[in-house]
């Protein structure tokens, strides 16, 4: 037997502790209560509450469809709840419905108002981001502080340009919630929009607040939930040359997130840096199974092999210069040193024709770089006397020549 106010001391208990970030306490809290009434809706919203923040959404899932089996009455946000469950596992489809159906009884809800949002922003079409922002606006005009569309303003003033509004709506939202999770997204926007605008030192002291809120907000789980500080924080301990500190924000993101681009190329130029050039190929090499047009990237790696592996050195820099080729206008021009260098491989595979052409393209390149076009017609001795830069290249020409 039980009195009542077992089963509401419980609750409260619960959601107090999954207020201060407490989960693991709260949780045992709910199922407390649960194992006393395992139909008693308040537990069961409240382990959907605490799975959810934890990152466990299919489990999330299970209990607010649980709670919409044994209520099917229930209020508009259990609803809610479903759709953002089904939005991070990535179900937009359903999400939207239950968006939509969230909104069909409640339609000044903010929440699902911003999950739709969102859902119009994952698209990345023009259209989406247009249907977004009127989404926004109008969960704008029913709750003025809402901090996720503060922030979600950012976001669209960020992709803008207008840094001064980032900083000024993420302020807003800082002012407007005690949340961690939130106010650690607020500072991570103001962090960002002081790293674009080159103050690094402001940059910094926001990621780090970003990075300190996130993991109160994960409540003591292992594994970070929101990987952006971590990454602009990298950014300028590599600016800075300290290159241990960048590894360690590189590591907890890929131990997050294996395939994040961004950050493997980072690793991959670090590895290379440190002279471990095995594990550099190696990084590289999955960061072209994720983006074959990266020119860079090819670029480096065949750096890397040169002196291993000619012809696939020479493979990646044709690689690269064909996707340059294609982002470069008829009046721009490829370096000068690409073609030096693509002389240099052609030669040593004794594909002499091609090492030639390979020679001529780099010395008129840095002909047009200098003003001296008059010069490309002109015999290599004159061009060495009024362009000494040319001297590397001459030599290796004469060396094809001999």
């Amino acid at each position: 037997k039980y009195l009542p106010w077992m089963l509401l001391r419980g609750i409260g208990k619960g959601l107090i502790d999954f207020y201060k970030g407490a989960y693991d306490r709260a949780s045992q809290y709910f199922n407390y209560v649960l194992q006393i009434e395992p139909t008693y809706i308040p537990a069961l919203l409240g382990k959907a509450a605490v799975n959810f923040n934890v990152g466990r959404y299919q489990d999330a899932l299970k209990m607010y469809k649980s709670v919409l089996q044994f209520h099917p009455e229930c209020p508009p946000a259990v609803r809610l709840g479903l759709g953002l469950c089904y939005q991070r596992l990535g179900r937009p489809v359903k999400a939207r419905q239950c968006f939509e159906r969230t909104l069909a009884l409640e339609p000044d809800n903010v929440e699902a108002l911003i999950g739709l949002a969102v859902l119009e922003m994952n698209t990345s079409s023009a259209d989406g981001k247009v249907s977004a922002l009127r989404l926004l606006k109008n969960a704008h005009q029913f709750d003025r502080a809402n901090p996720m569309i503060l922030n979600h303003f950012s976001e669209h003033f960020f992709s803008k340009g207008q840094y001064e509004k980032v900083e000024s709506y993420s302020g807003l939202a800082l002012k407007s919630t005690d949340v961690p999770g939130m106010r650690s997204q607020s500072c991570y926007q103001i962090g960002r929009a002081m790293h674009a605008k080159g103050n690094y030192s402001g940059a910094f002291r926001f990621y780090e607040e970003a990075i300190k809120l996130e993991t109160v907000a994960r409540g003591g789980s292992e594994k970070p939930a929101f990987l952006l500080p971590y990454f602009g924080r990298a950014q300028l301990w590599l600016f800075n040359g300290q290159y241990e500190q960048t590894l360690a924000d590189i590591r907890t993101i890929l131990s997050v997130s294996p395939e994040a681009y961004e950050p493997l190329k980072m690793l991959s130029s670090l590895e290379a840096t440190a002279g471990h050039f095995k594990e550099a190929i190696k990084q590289f090499k999955r960061v072209l199974e994720l983006n074959p047009d990266d020119a860079d990237a090819w670029l480096e790696l065949s750096t890397l092999i040169e002196k291993t592996d000619t012809k696939e050195a020479l493979a990646a820099y044709e690689n690269a210069q064909k996707l340059l080729k294609s982002d470069t206008s008829e009046e721009d021009v490829l370096p000068a040193a690409m073609y030096n260098n693509l002389g240099v491989l052609y030669q040593s595979l004794r594909r002499f024709e091609e090492a030639g052409k390979a020679y001529d393209d780099s010395i008129s390149t840095v002909c047009k770089a200098e003003g001296q076009q008059d010069l490309i017609n002109q015999p290599l001795e004159e061009k060495i006397a009024k362009l000494p830069v040319l001297v590397t290249i001459a030599f290796n020409t004469a060396r094809l020549y001999e």
